[in-house]
This record gives structure tokens, C-alpha cells and sequence, in this order.
């Protein structure tokens, strides 16, 4: 309960500073940007946390190899998808950051 109150007011503090700081051109922008990323995430990560939960448990250290192996290659694949969205949306010049915000959401998952 305090972890998500704690969560709303940073996001509500974010929101109220950041558009003064960068303009709101430039927020929306990285709104979008992130967007894309967290979109590419959530498509190719649909059910890897269920997925390295019953690899490890079956097959321990193996099968925690196996997780490890497969989540990078999925981060991979999120990395390139969200790179393909940001330039769709026209944000060629941010497809690094794009790729690297999908690459790292989803390689800090279990």
C-alpha cells in the first residue's frame, strides 16, 4: 500500500515538473517513445514470467540457463520491435533509445 502511494506521488511530481523543464513538444515525444518500448515489451513478454517460474522449477540450474538464454533473446526481439514502432511513429533518431528502454524492461524481468 505505501509502495504504490509512494509510486503515484513520484509519477504525479514527474508529471507536474517535467513539462516546465522540457517543453511539452518534448515530453510527448518521449511519451511516445516510451510508449512504443513498453508496447514492444508487453507483446513479447506474455507469459515469460510463468514460463521461467516452471523452467526453474523443473529443471533448477538448467533450466535457469534456459530462462536466462531465452529472455535475451526475447529482449533482443523487443529491442528490434520497438525500434520498428519508433521509426513507424517517425522517430528515427531515437530508435537506440527505443530499442534500449525494451532491451533493459525486459531483461530486469524474472
Amino acid at each position: 500500500m505505501l509502495g504504490n502511494l509512494s509510486v503515484s506521488l513520484t509519477g504525479l511530481l514527474f508529471w507536474l515538473i517535467m513539462p516546465r523543464l522540457i517543453g511539452l513538444r518534448n515530453l510527448g515525444e518521449a511519451s511516445e517513445i516510451i510508449s512504443a518500448a513498453m508496447l514492444a515489451t508487453t507483446l513479447v513478454s506474455a507469459g515469460l514470467p510463468l514460463a521461467v517460474i516452471r523452467e526453474v522449477a523443473e529443471l533448477r540450474e538448467d533450466g535457469y540457463v534456459a530462462a536466462a538464454i531465452a529472455g535475451f533473446g526475447l529482449a533482443v526481439l523487443a529491442g528490434g520491435l520497438a525500434t520498428g514502432l519508433a521509426s513507424l511513429l517517425g522517430y528515427q533518431g531515437y530508435s537506440f533509445f527505443s530499442f534500449l528502454l525494451a532491451f533493459l524492461s525486459l531483461s530486469s524481468m524474472p
